[in-house]
């Protein structure tokens, strides 16, 4: 795996939270970034696992952020791996929740995820609030395939 030192620690909320129930987002460069998995009870298995299904999730067409591989990035003096993907500008569901599009945003949401059950993934949490982007070209972008299934891809113990 490759070494990065990183800069910045990404705090803008139009990108990404920084830090979610299982990963922290810090950018990785001007157009990606890098998804760190920090709870203890996740393994390398299951940052392959998330990079597997996040790749078939984006080449199968659904509307996601593109992902190139995993890498190992040093915060502060600690070696960690992450999943490197393009960096997606906009709002997520938290920041629209309440604004008068969120009804027409969670339909383009649960179309995405009927076109995904339509190519045999199972999508879990697709629609949490934090899980999906609306770009400033007004289009979705689901974010988060940690608890995805397919079944060409065999999710680790």
């Amino acid at each position: 795996m490759k070494t990065t030192q990183l800069k910045e620690n990404i705090r803008d909320p139009k990108i990404y939270s920084n830090r979610g129930t299982s990963a922290t987002i810090y950018k990785f460069s001007k157009n990606r970034l890098i998804k760190v998995l920090y709870h203890e009870k996740y393994s390398n298995e299951d940052l392959e696992y998330e990079f597997q299904i996040g790749k078939l999730v984006h080449e199968s067409g659904i509307a996601s952020p593109e992902v190139f591989g995993i890498e190992e990035i040093l915060i502060g003096e600690e070696l960690k791996a992450g999943i490197v993907m393009e960096l997606i500008y906009g709002k997520t569901g938290l920041e629209i929740k309440y604004g008068r599009r969120f009804f027409h945003v969670l339909s383009l949401v649960k179309r995405e995820a009927k076109k995904a059950r339509s190519l045999g993934f199972t999508p879990i949490d697709y629609s949490w609030d934090g899980n999906y982007i609306l770009t400033p070209e007004r289009k979705i972008k689901l974010i988060d395939f940690f608890h995805w299934n397919h079944p060409d891809i065999t999710r680790p113990n």
